[in-house]
């Protein structure tokens, strides 16, 4: 999308919001909006800070579009109808996906959908449920580095380890882990250290794929400068949300994500999930 259809979708999506208070959008992989979700009949999207809060979004589907309805396309199966030389549908379950929540007062949620189940009645599906997780989970699947400063974005080609013989070769890059914890343990103001790791984790991650820091997916900020207890954290490369959800707990630390479109801030050029640091 370009600047202009930014603004577009923008304009209908705060239309939409003003007249019924609240949106719903599907988005693609990179957070670009596919489709406005609408009609749900039930919404079950609790939201805790720190954790993976669950996402389940149910859909009526209208028979006569049980085999058209664009939902049924993006998140059951690829052209309803159509089937693999197995007889099995053409499911689309790899495809990554994100549900968008906002609400009156600039409320935001985003989850990132896991998968998707299809209710039938006679063979036609008559509803869908989706089921999603809210995008704090991206910080379970990404690593806090221990010595970050050992990424060098150099990815090297490898055909086989010490024992196998790879039957297809792979890019790999190499850094360095911590042996012992000493030198690798981060004290100070819990929400500073916190926000720290994160912003200290995705950069590394960024120099690693090669993502420059303006195109980045995902940033971190602290929203406010009160006082926070003082913490220390070991690095040991664990997942960032195992390395500091400890600390945050009993500080009383919240972390919290959103999500900024292109247009919404100067410097943000394509969607980006922010992950939101609190001192509670």
């Amino acid at each position: 999308m370009d600047s202009q259809q930014w603004e577009q979708w923008k304009a209908a999506k705060d239309k939409r919001l003003r007249q019924s208070g609240e949106v719903m959008y599907l988005l693609d992989g990179n957070g670009v909006p596919l489709m406005e979700v609408d009609g749900a009949s039930d919404v079950s999207a609790p939201r805790e800070d720190g954790v993976e809060s669950s996402l389940q979004v149910t859909v009526p589907i209208d028979k006569a579009l049980c085999l058209t309805h664009p939902l049924l396309e993006e998140l059951v199966a690829d052209n309803l109808g159509q089937q693999e030389s197995s007889g099995a549908l053409k499911t689309v379950g790899n495809k990554s996906r994100f549900i968008f929540f906002e609400r009156a007062g600039g409320i935001r949620s985003v989850y990132r959908i896991t998968h998707t189940v299809a209710k039938y009645d006679n063979d036609i599906i008559t509803e869908i449920e989706v089921n999603g997780v809210d995008s704090i989970s991206i910080l379970s699947r990404l690593p806090a580095f221990s010595v970050r400063l050992s990424i060098d974005g150099k990815w090297n080609r490898l055909a086989n380890d010490y024992a196998v013989q790879f039957e297809r070769q792979r890019w790999i890059q190499t850094f360095q882990m911590a042996k012992v914890a000493d030198g690798y343990t981060k004290t100070g103001a819990a929400a500073d250290i916190i926000t720290d790791i994160i912003q200290q984790s995705l950069s590394a991650l960024h120099k690693a794929f090669g993502i420059h820091e303006d195109d980045a997916p995902y940033i971190v900020r602290r929203l406010d400068r009160t006082y926070s207890p003082e913490a220390s954290i070991t690095l040991a490369d664990e997942s960032i949300l195992d390395t500091i959800k400890k600390a945050a707990d009993s500080a009383g630390v919240g972390l919290t994500s959103t999500i900024i479109f292109p247009g919404e801030e100067h410097n943000i050029v394509s969607p980006t999930i922010v992950f939101q640091v609190t001192q509670r």
